[in-house]
Order: structure tokens, then C-alpha cells, then sequence
């Protein structure tokens, strides 16, 4: 399970404490059963918009996150190919120059020592 970052706690706390304070202020305020329903209907209504805002804006968070990982792994990418590209010529060169030290080798042992 993904851990929840301390502003999602936060908000979701934030909800959780309005809705059960205004249930609380309702049922205990002095009101006709009309009127309490319509004070209910108002505080869900208002839990229910402020819960879509603070989705809306996690969501908005989570997107830049993603944004920003996607970034990151694309610039990584382009240092690992640069990488890999650089990794290929040494070894060409390397290769290259043991070729070339490998026969120069063959041709000093074909080609005998001159005595003195």
C-alpha cells in the first residue's frame, strides 16, 4: 500500500474534522426536523464539494510529480545512451590498437632477429 504524503493526511483530516463537527452542530442545535434535514443536506453538500477540491488538487499534485519523475527518467536516459555511445568508442579504439599492436607482434616473430 502507497504511504500517503503528509498533505493528503493532512486534508483528508481536515475533511474527516469538518463533517463531524458540523453533524455534531446540527444534531445538537434546537431545530425543527425540517430544518435539520436542510442543514444536512448543506453541510453533505459542502463536505461533498470540499472533498472534490481537495481531490481535484492531489490529483493536480500527483500529476506534476509525474511530470517531474518523467522528466528526470528522460534526462537519465540521454546520460546513459551518451554513456553507452562513449563506452563504444573506447572500445573501438582499444580494440583498434590491439589489432595493431597484435601485428606488429606476428610480424616480429615472422621476421628474425638479425645476429651480430
Amino acid at each position: 500500500m502507497a504511504k500517503k504524503s503528509g498533505a493528503g493526511k493532512f486534508a483528508l483530516g481536515a475533511m474527516i474534522g469538518a463533517a463531524v463537527g458540523a453533524v455534531v452542530g446540527i444534531f445538537t442545535a434546537p431545530k425543527s426536523g425540517k430544518e435539520m434535514r436542510q442543514d444536512a443536506k448543506k453541510c453533505a453538500d459542502k463536505a461533498v464539494k470540499e472533498g472534490k477540491e481537495t481531490l481535484s488538487k492531489m490529483a493536480d499534485s500527483a500529476e506534476e510529480g509525474l511530470e517531474k519523475a518523467k522528466d528526470k527518467a528522460s534526462d537519465l536516459a540521454k546520460k546513459a545512451d551518451k554513456k553507452v555511445t562513449e563506452l563504444k568508442e573506447k572500445t573501438s579504439e582499444v580494440v583498434e590498437e590491439t589489432k595493431s599492436r597484435a601485428a606488429n607482434v606476428k610480424k616480429a616473430i615472422k621476421t628474425p632477429a638479425k645476429k651480430k
